[in-house]
C-alpha cells in the first residue's frame, strides 16, 4: 500500500471559499479516479521549524499499489485541479508553496 501526503502553504490572500472549493474538488478525486482507497484533508498545526510559516493544509491519500498511485497522479481530473488551484501561474492559485511525499506502508 502507498500513502501520498501533500503539504500546502496557503497564500495569505487566498479566499476561504476558494480553499473550500479546492478541498471539495480534491475529495471528489476518489470517485473520479477510482485509484484512491481514501482521501483525507486536514489542517496542519505543526510548523517545520519554530517561527516558520505553517504549511496549513495536509492532503493525504492511500493507494493499493504503485499502479493506482500512478493512475491517480496522472489522471486528467487530478491534473485539472492541480493546474487550477496549485499552479502559481493560475489566477485562482491558493498556494504559496506545496510539496508531496510518497511512503510505502
Amino acid at each position: 500500500m502507498y500513502k501520498r501526503i501533500q503539504l500546502i502553504r496557503r497564500k495569505v490572500r487566498a479566499i476561504d471559499h476558494d480553499v473550500e472549493e479546492f478541498v471539495s474538488q480534491f475529495k471528489g478525486l476518489k470517485d473520479a479516479t477510482r485509484a484512491a482507497m481514501t482521501i483525507w484533508i486536514g489542517t496542519n498545526i505543526n510548523p517545520m521549524y519554530p517561527g516558520n510559516d505553517l504549511y496549513q493544509l495536509v492532503v493525504e491519500s492511500t493507494h493499493a499499489d504503485l499502479r493506482d498511485l500512478q493512475k491517480f497522479n496522472t489522471h486528467p481530473r487530478h491534473r485539472e485541479i492541480a493546474a487550477q488551484w496549485l499552479d502559481k501561474t493560475s489566477s485562482e492559485c491558493i498556494a504559496d508553496d506545496h510539496f508531496t511525499l510518497v511512503c510505502i506502508l
